[in-house]
């Protein structure tokens, strides 16, 4: 097997190697020994063979020089590294007139056996004295061979032979070339000095290059072979000797030659092998030679001006153009020598303007101004016999294929006696013939008016569609203006655009969908997009619309917003304009209908689009090229059949009697949260509301209602988007039982809901607001007035469903009860416990808060649905309140419950708890979430209102208050359980956990009832206190917490009801917590004579979890009515300010993210921030979110200077650019600074720079608004 390894690796080798073959090599220079080796170069060599054959030398290029010419006469074979050549010049005395003449001098009897390695080229050094190629100084000296290589295996075998040779060797390293990877034997390797390799074999050029420079070569001898020009490139490999014979046998085979220097133009390498060339190959050369090398200049330190500084692919390309397409006006009084030129051809200017797209901006910028080499304005005016100048067959379709028409407008605006294809100005209008529009979106051009191709032939595939061979093409980019968010787009008006949107066309391509239907595709954009193609038609009479959805050469991977936009685009444009046809085009196409895979892996998006065009009723509309609607049919079924096992079922009176809702579709998984981008029609947006209000059709507002709640997103039930989703009624699931369903989504609708919400849009027509305003529920006879006024409009509202013309009332079934506030019933059929079902492993069923007509019994789960591989289950604002134990599933690893009781639980209950148990039936239960087990409710006034938010607020305030309780007294036997989440717990539930062995992530949040929760008919308990958290103690895998204590008030927003919840307590805690947590969230409500205790959390959290990478803390106080005005929502008596001494989170050094009393704007504690500069300790800061009201100015300065002046060793920790910047530009380095790469906020990034600024721009306002007063004062 081929073995690659990097060039540093290889000559590492190479001298490891070598030395332990002979012991009479040393290695030595500056950086031998350093941990980094000379590049890893070097590295190990001192463990491996000891510090008298390894060692590092003093600064003195000239003196350990001398020691290895020393060394060499004495037997040693000294190996001397430099990691500069620049500064070995100080050492020229010892190598040219001692080392290169020793032999000759001596008469061939002493041998001076030095190999030098030097490094060339730019790197880690700039400017003019650190970046020299000199290789030229060295190959000029005989005694001296000088190597140059270019690949791993080069330096390996060529450093090997150097080591071995009897004379000095100067062995040169381009930098860039020390991590290229390559294939390099394993042992001992050597290679023939003075041996040129032919890299590549050609017939129409020979490139002769050396070092890097080979890559580069290679790079455009790739690029010029699929454009006709065949190179040969020969790497030399050695500058001295040079193996004359390899050049001259390619030169006389190819007969043009350009040679690439890394060095100087002037004296260098390059200069001498043309020289030899002109002499020995000159009867035969075709073209002058010619060669490329840096500027006779040194090197500037300035990137701006080092770009064109160095020989690249494209400077090979562009000359090696200029040897192969060589123009008569460059030449010196061109207009005399061809005085009689009338005609200029270009028959194959199409292959040339290809060439230009690898010219450097320069070179593009004069062919865009002078069209072609030589030939300016100025010059062809001296060209009196020439009339025109003709590009391929000279039609004015030609000019527009190439952009030409600016080049008419120069002959016009200068009066140049010249045509283009005999025309001297540009048309006024495109000619008729061309009639099909192509839109693309690229980015990077500017370009509108040129001529596209079309490459699809679509005369020959549609055979009634006359479309001209050409389309003239437009970019979106300067087509369309995008405005504010709440303005609409607009077209960018200009000349060129205007003359492009006045012509008539019939049809439109869209000839690279992915950028079109990638750049402003969602939500409000997407409409606007949509809106200013609609303005664009207006003045057009288009026939047809094609799209080429094929994978093109910008593609990188489809998204599914592309497709449900442009069926979107596809839906708006029918509406207006429906005598269009639509036509899409897959190159891929007949491959995809044959059950194969495209390489796009478009088979998922086929089957989405047929679906879609389908269900919105464009089937008629819209047309495949190349496939009939059989052929499509029958894909999507096989998809459907073998690629479909995730299905969303929706169980709701609407959806199942909507005869505008399908009984199946097809959906993206990304679009599970928001169904309707499957349907356009329903597709309402903030922007669009006069647009909204305007489209007329029936129940709009309740279809997008059904929509949008039968959505489903979650971090522990994601879909697998690399397949389809299904979409049905639940009336359909008995037709699907052949199907092997994986993950299901199953939303229980409300008839309710959807009833109370149609009364809605419906208020003014109905009179609905007017009379309940009226209404003020002071006794039974008003209340009694109310429900039947409410009753009343709700059995309206189901009449007007029922009639709808979108609806098939014959499907709904529903009786009187409906409109009965108790009634609910228990689901016992799901329709899912079916064959289809077998392999279920994903489960979640979703309700309606707060109608919750249909509830499920824990206890009956599996008596419901097919649990035997359930893995992963969610019920959600469905589970029935009572029969709350979990039945046996074993294979369950993910379970998520959020019972949200609702009005219809049973008041006979009591004051007695409900209690879910049962967990230990889930033994390989990995994740827990439970959410909403106390929970406020409208029990009283619901009869009243059945859910509408039409009436009074006072009239659907929460009136009740329940709470349920969890059985954790065996949770310690889930030994797989990783994960915890419980929301809303009592702290004496909590307190029945004994521990969790494996838990290694837990997120609580506990309360606990008191006599200022008002609503709950509870009895009081105990504060939370650190015996409520004893199982910390035996939960030692725990890395990741998040605990809050009560819920935090703010000062602009009512509590919840855990603020009146509070912790009494020390600490003590925290010390039950493992030590080596990494993530730590604390928020932690005290009483009112606790305060102080905040400081006492601190001090614990930054003593004892040192290994902490992010932490949150967030304190308040409890409120209570003794202590608090809710009516103004506020404390009192004034809070405590507290001292924050920052030295204490100095002291964890691991930390990357702070959090404390962040958004402190919204807190009622107030803080004062003491020793900020100690932040300079904390080496991994990244982000910190804190109480930035609490330091002052003085204390922001300190940390400012500190963080200036400290001596960061790693800055590419936060900018990972920063050896790039810094060696661009000197000031870089010298302003960086920590205090611009730490973030101070949550929400976006603002650095700790931007936040002092603020504050120091806030307090100077300040004293400029004293000295005003004190000003106007003494005035």
């Amino acid at each position: 097997m081929n073995r690659k390894i990097t060039f540093s690796q290889a000559i590492n080798e190479a001298i490891s190697e070598s030395m332990a073959k002979d012991k009479n090599i040393i290695c030595y220079g500056l950086g031998v020994t350093d941990p980094k080796g000379v590049f890893d170069t070097t590295k190990g060599l001192e463990d491996k063979f000891g510090s008298d054959r390894v060692f590092d030398m003093p600064t003195s290029e000239n003196g350990m020089t001398g020691i290895a010419v020393g060394a060499s006469l004495t037997g040693l074979k000294p190996l001397m590294t430099h990691q500069r050549l620049d500064f070995f010049l100080l050492a020229m005395d010892q190598l040219i007139n001692s080392a290169s003449k020793w032999h000759y001098m001596f008469g061939g009897q002493q041998s001076v056996p030095i190999t030098i390695r030097l490094i060339i080229g730019r790197g880690w050094g700039q400017g003019p004295t650190h970046s020299q190629n000199l290789q030229a100084w060295f190959a000029h000296m005989p005694g001296l061979k000088v190597v140059m290589p270019t690949t791993a295996e080069d330096a390996k075998g060529l450093l090997t032979a150097s080591l071995f040779d009897p004379n000095p060797v100067v062995f040169l390293e381009h930098r860039w070339l020390h991590n290229a990877m390559g294939v390099v034997p394993k042992g001992f390797h050597t290679k023939s000095l003075g041996k040129a390799r032919v890299v590549k074999k050609g017939k129409d050029i020979s490139i002769i290059s050396m070092s890097y420079l080979t890559i580069e070569s290679l790079e455009a001898a790739t690029y010029l072979n699929k454009n006709g020009i065949d190179c040969e490139v020969i790497d030399l490999l050695s500058i001295r000797p040079i193996d004359w014979n390899t050049i001259f046998e390619s030169v006389k085979k190819t007969r043009r030659v350009l040679v690439l220097d890394t060095g100087f133009a002037t004296g260098s390498v390059a200069g001498e092998i043309i020289a030899r060339i002109t002499m020995e190959c000159f009867d035969i050369l075709k073209h002058k030679p010619s060669r490329l090398a840096m500027p006779d200049v040194p090197e500037p330190a300035s990137p701006a001006l080092t770009k064109g500084f160095y020989v690249r692919a494209s400077d090979v390309v562009k000359e090696t153009y200029k040897n192969k397409f060589h123009s008569i006006f460059e030449i010196k009084n061109s207009h005399k020598i061809f005085k009689n030129l009338s005609e200029i051809l270009f028959t194959n200017f199409g292959t040339f303007k290809k060439y230009t797209e690898t010219f450097d901006s320069i070179d593009k910028n004069y062919i865009n101004k002078n069209f072609y080499w030589g030939m300016e304005t100025s010059i062809l005016r001296k060209f009196k016999s020439l009339k025109n100048i003709k590009i391929n067959d000279g039609s004015y379709m030609d000019i527009l294929e190439f952009g030409l028409e600016k080049y008419l407008e120069e002959i016009s605006k200068k009066k140049l006696p010249v045509s283009l294809n005999k025309y001297f100005k540009p048309l006024n209008d495109y000619p008729e013939d061309l009639n099909l529009l192509n839109i693309i979106y690229n980015s990077d051009s500017d370009q509108n008016n040129y001529i596209f191709e079309n490459k699809y032939e679509l005369e020959k595939k549609i055979e009634d569609i006359k479309v001209h061979k050409y389309a003239l093409t437009i970019n979106e980019k300067n087509l369309i203006k995008q405005n504010d968010y709440n303005k609409p787009f607009t077209f960018l008006k200009n000349k060129k655009i205007n003359k492009i949107l006045s012509h008539k066309f019939d049809h439109i391509i869209f000839s690279d969908c992915h950028e079109f239907l990638d750049n402003k595709n969602t939500h409000t954009n997407g409409l606007k997009k949509v809106e200013i193609y609609l303005d664009l038609l207006k003045d057009q009479n288009i026939k047809n619309f094609f799209f080429d959805i094929s994978k093109s050469s910008t593609y990188t991977e489809w998204s599914s917003s592309n497709f449900s936009f442009l069926i979107k685009f596809i839906y708006e444009i029918n509406i207006k304009f429906p005598s269009i046809t639509f036509f899409l085009y897959h190159k891929e196409l007949n491959q995809l209908l044959k059950g194969n895979q495209s390489s796009d892996k478009f088979e998922k998006h086929l089957a989405y689009l047929i679906n879609s065009i389908s269900l919105n009723h464009l089937h008629e509309k819209v047309k495949f090229i190349g496939a009939d609607k059989n052929q499509l049919n029958m894909f999507l079924e096989n998809y459907i059949n073998k690629g479909v096992d995730q299905i969303v079922v929706v169980d709701d009176f609407l959806y199942d009697a909507a005869k505008t809702l399908p009984n199946l579709a097809l959906i993206y998984g990304e679009d599970l949260d928001d169904i309707k981008h499957k349907f356009p029609k329903y597709n309402e947006d903030e922007y669009y509301e006069k647009r909204w209000k305007n489209i007329n059709f029936s129940l709009k507002e309740i279809f997008c209602e059904i929509l949008r709640i039968a959505g489903f997103i979650s971090d522990n039930f994601q879909t697998d988007n690399t397949k389809l989703s299904m979409l049905v009624k639940k009336n359909y699931l008995e037709k699907l039982d052949n199907f092997k369903f994986k993950k299901v989504f199953y939303y229980l609708g409300s008839p309710l809901h959807l009833i109370t919400h149609n009364m809605k849009p419906n208020r003014k027509n109905w009179k609905i607001k007017k009379n309940l305003n009226l209404l003020k529920p002071n006794d039974d006879i008003q209340k009694n007035d109310l429900k039947d006024k409410i009753l009343n409009y709700a059995k309206k509202s189901l009449t007007e469903i029922k009639q709808s013309i979108d609806i098939d009332s014959n499907k709904i079934k529903i009786d009187e009860k409906i409109f009965d506030a108790q009634h609910y019933e228990i689901l016992r059929d799901t329709g899912i416990n079916t064959q289809g079902f077998e392999y279920l492993t994903h489960l979640w069923i979703e309700g309606v808060v707060p109608w919750q007509q249909k509830y499920i019994k824990l206890s009956k789960l599996d008596e419901i649905i097919p649990t035997k591989r359930l893995e992963n289950l969610r019920l959600g604002d469905c589970i029935y309140f009572s029969d709350l134990k979990l039945p046996l599933m074993n294979s369950l690893k993910v379970l998520e419950l959020h019972p949200n009781i609702n009005h219809h639980y049973d008041e006979n209950v009591g004051d007695k708890y409900r209690l879910i148990s049962g967990f230990e039936n889930c033994p390989n239960l990995e994740k827990l979430k439970i959410e909403h087990l106390n929970h406020f409710n409208n029990k009283k006034y619901f009869p009243l209102t059945l859910g509408s938010t039409l009436v009074d607020w006072e009239l659907r305030k929460n009136d009740n208050f329940s709470i349920i309780r969890l059985d954790l007294n065996r949770l310690n036997e889930l030994t797989k359980l990783e994960e915890l989440e419980i929301q809303e717990i009592q702290a004496s539930n909590v307190r029945e956990i004994k521990y969790l062995p494996n838990l290694k992530k837990i997120h609580l949040i506990i309360f606990h009832n008191t006599t200022d929760d008002h609503l709950s008919k509870y009895a009081a308990e105990k504060e939370v206190t650190d015996k409520d958290l004893l199982f910390f103690k035996g939960s030692k895998k725990i890395n990741d917490i998040n605990l809050s204590i009560g819920s935090i008030i703010d000062n602009e927003e009512p509590g919840t009801e855990q603020c009146y919840s509070s912790y009494d307590g020390n600490g003590d805690f925290i010390e039950y917590i493992n030590y080596k947590i990494e993530n730590l969230t604390l928020s932690i409500n005290f009483n009112l004579k606790n305060q102080i205790k905040i400081q006492d959390i601190i001090t614990k959290v930054t003593n004892r979890f040192l290994n902490l990478k992010k932490l949150t803390l967030r304190f308040a106080i409890a409120v209570t009515t003794d202590n608090f005005n809710f009516e103004e929502n506020r404390y009192y008596k004034s809070l405590e300010t507290q001292t924050i001494d920052f030295s204490k989170f100095a002291k964890l050094k691991k930390l990357t993210d702070l959090s404390f009393m962040g958004q402190d704007q919204y807190s009622f504690l107030k803080f004062k921030t003491i020793n900020l500069d100690s932040i300079v300790n904390l080496k991994k800061l990244k982000n910190i979110e804190y109480c930035w009201s609490s330091v002052s100015l003085a204390e922001f300065r300190k940390a400012r200077i500190a963080l200036k002046n400290e001596n960061y060793d790693d800055p590419k920790y936060y900018d990972p650019d920063y050896e790039y910047y810094a060696e661009e530009n000197e000031n870089y380095k010298k302003n960086w600074s920590r205090m611009k790469e730490i973030n101070s906020d949550s929400w976006d990034w603002y650095s700790l720079e931007d936040r002092f600024l603020e504050v120091e721009r806030e307090k100077n306002k300040k004293k400029f608004e004293k000295k005003t007063i004190i000003q106007k004062k003494k005035n």
